[in-house]
C-alpha cells in the first residue's frame, strides 16, 4: 500500500469537491432551464417571477389574516360548522391578542358582508362615537389645546368593536359569542409564540407603553371573559 503525503491527499480532495460542485452546477443549470422557469426575479421557479408565495386554493372555505395563528382560529370555526361571520369574529378577537398594535376590542369595526342566499351586500359601520363632553369648546377653551393629543384619554372614542361583533352575530352568525371568544381567551391566558415582526413592533413601543401604569398592565383576558356574559344592550355603542 502506497502512502500519500497530506499535500497530495488535500489536492485530490479539492479536485473531488470541485468535480462534485461542477456536476451539481450542471444539474442546476438543466433544472433552471426547464420550460416556464425564470432566471431572475424572486425565488419562484414557475409562474410569476415576482411572487414569493404560492396561491392558496381551498374548495370549502378560506381565512386570510395577517397572523397564521389567527387564520387557524378562523379555519377551526369553519370546521366546527360556523359560517364566515362566525370565523371573522373569532379571528378579530384573536388578532387583538396576537397582534395588539393592529386592532383590538378598544377600537372600531367595519364590515362588508355578502349574503349569498339573499344575493345582497350589507355594510356595517361600528366606529365609536366621541364622548359626550368631548366638544370643540372643551378642548380649545377649557383645556387650551390646539389639537387632539396623539396619546392619552383625550384622544379616545367609545369603542365600537364589541357592539359590531354583536350586531354581526345577531344578523348573520350561527355560534354563541362565548365559543367564538374562547380561542382568543386561551392565547391571552396561556401565552402564544410572538413572531419576529410583532416582537419588533412591541419592542419599539416599549418606551411609550411604559409612560403610564395602565400601559404596563393588560386586562385583556379578563375583559374578554366579561364580554362573553354581556347582553346585547350592554355592549359598547
Amino acid at each position: 500500500m502506497e502512502l500519500m503525503s497530506p499535500k497530495i491527499i488535500a489536492s485530490n480532495f479539492t479536485r473531488t469537491l470541485l468535480k462534485i460542485f461542477w456536476m451539481s452546477s450542471i444539474g442546476y443549470a438543466h433544472f433552471a432551464s426547464a420550460p416556464g422557469m425564470h432566471a431572475s426575479g424572486a425565488d419562484r421557479p414557475f409562474g410569476n417571477p415576482k411572487s414569493t408565495r404560492s396561491a392558496v386554493i381551498a374548495p370549502y372555505g378560506i381565512v386570510a389574516t395577517s397572523h397564521t395563528i389567527a387564520a387557524q382560529v378562523g379555519v377551526d370555526v369553519l370546521k366546527r360548522g360556523g359560517n364566515a361571520v362566525d370565523a371573522a369574529i373569532a379571528v378579530n378577537a384573536a388578532i387583538g391578542v396576537l397582534e395588539p398594535m393592529s386592532c383590538g376590542i378598544g377600537g372600531d369595526l367595519f364590515a362588508i358582508v355578502w349574503d349569498a342566499k339573499a344575493e345582497r351586500l350589507y355594510g356595517l359601520n361600528a366606529s365609536g362615537r366621541s364622548p359626550q363632553a368631548a366638544t370643540l369648546e372643551h378642548y380649545t377653551e377649557t383645556l387650551g389645546l390646539e389639537k387632539i393629543p396623539a396619546t392619552g384619554p383625550l384622544s379616545w372614542s367609545v369603542p365600537g368593536c364589541v357592539s359590531g361583533w354583536q350586531a354581526l352575530r345577531e344578523r348573520f352568525g350561527s355560534m354563541p359569542l362565548s365559543e367564538l371568544l374562547e380561542p382568543a381567551i386561551g392565547y391571552a391566558e396561556n401565552g402564544f409564540p410572538v413572531v419576529q415582526i410583532i416582537g419588533g413592533y412591541w419592542k419599539g413601543d416599549e418606551k411609550l407603553l411604559g409612560q403610564t401604569e395602565g400601559g404596563k398592565r393588560s386586562y385583556l383576558k379578563t375583559t374578554l371573559r366579561l364580554i362573553m356574559r354581556l347582553k346585547p344592550q350592554e355592549c359598547f355603542w
